[in-house]
């Protein structure tokens, strides 16, 4: 029996919770030892200790949302990041439709600023949120076909990716086209569609389907209400050769119309919560936390200032859901440390 094993199995597994430990350590003590005996090893191997990292992040997470909601959950996210990734990057960074119409506005711009017109764009697209766009396609691509490996490290670079592009992309080139929250939209969306299992194919494509559908919809309406002319279906109309992120972000994702849905989602969350769905309903109240952001973070920019009151009804929902859920879980471990401790006593002799 090794001591260095031994030792560093209790080092490792604290990234498990406390109760978790104290009811499975010796378990899985025992089958760490039994598979270094039979191998000859003294220590945890690296994978080992991976698993271990998982498993205790896992167990954690299952305190505050079970493993089949936050599956529902990341299907919802995966389809979200890989429309916002395609829409992105065709309708915004790229439109292949408007090259010699951004060109022309770009030549323009930099006229007036009195600067090279390569310093307005990055390469052959519009600004660097490019990368984070093509990274949150990859995403999804790795979500339908690839191993899950990949999957979930281009997740983390689609994180990281985002969060550098939203610090650093103001002191690098097409300073006037980044803004802040689209890239915060997107951590918080990846981050949402890590800690599961990975969706199945299926799923993910109807889930990238239905946003796909409902962006379609918000452009079309965008336009119809702001171009005043008879072809303002025409691509060319619809969207602005060029904008800020931001603005782009608005158009996709009007700041009134996704608070109003994110507002009618929560009732509807809490009808199916007073049904006893609960775990649809904590599904629907975690889907809405990245539209609640940014319905706080467009309020703060002036966007109207009654429209922070459904993000922060969204996160106030959030909040009591996953208290609500460790309160439970809680009590019911007390329940089962309780009778634990009193059956002995009951025991006949």
């Amino acid at each position: 029996m090794s001591l260095t094993l031994r030792a560093e199995f209790h080092r490792w597994s604290r990234w498990y919770p406390r109760r978790f430990r104290e009811r499975n350590d010796s378990a899985m003590l025992g089958t760490y030892l039994d598979v270094a005996d039979a191998t000859g090893r003294q220590r945890l191997t690296a994978s080992d200790k991976a698993a271990m990292v998982v498993g205790g992040l896992d167990a954690r997470l299952d305190l505050i949302a079970p493993a089949a909601v936050r599956a529902r959950v990341a299907t919802v996210m995966i389809g979200l990041l890989g429309a916002f990734g395609l829409v992105t990057a065709v309708c915004f960074e790229w439109v292949p439709w408007a090259r010699g119409a951004r060109a022309d506005y770009l030549a323009q711009v930099a006229h007036w600023l009195d600067v090279p017109v390569r310093q307005l764009t990055f390469g052959p697209f519009l600004s660097p949120f490019i990368i984070i766009s093509l990274l949150a396609l990859a995403s999804f691509l790795a979500c339908v076909v690839g191993p899950v490996p990949l999957y979930r490290s281009l997740l983390g670079a689609t994180i990281v990716a985002a969060i550098v592009v939203g610090f650093m992309g103001h002191f690098g080139p097409a300073t006037m086209w980044l803004r802040a929250l689209p890239c915060v939209f997107v951590v918080i969306v990846a981050a949402m569609a890590m800690p599961a299992t990975r969706p199945t194919p299926r799923a993910s494509v109807v889930s990238l389907v239905l946003w796909l559908s409902g962006m379609a919809i918000s452009l079309v309406l965008a336009a119809a209400f702001t171009f005043a002319g008879p072809q303002w279906w025409l691509p060319t109309n619809m969207l602005p050769v060029a904008e800020p992120t931001s603005e782009f972000f608005f158009r996709v994702v009007p700041i009134f119309t996704s608070s109003a849905t994110v507002f009618i989602a929560l009732i509807a969350a809490l009808a199916l919560g007073i049904a006893k769905r609960t775990a649809l309903s904590a599904t629907i109240i975690l889907s809405t936390l990245p539209w609640a952001v940014a319905a706080v973070f467009g309020s703060s920019q002036g966007r109207g200032e009654r429209i922070i009151v459904f993000g922060v009804c969204s996160l106030i929902a959030a909040a009591f859901t996953l208290g609500l859920r460790r309160s439970k879980l809680s009590g019911r471990q007390t329940e089962a440390d309780t009778a634990g401790h009193a059956e002995p006593e009951n025991t006949p002799s």
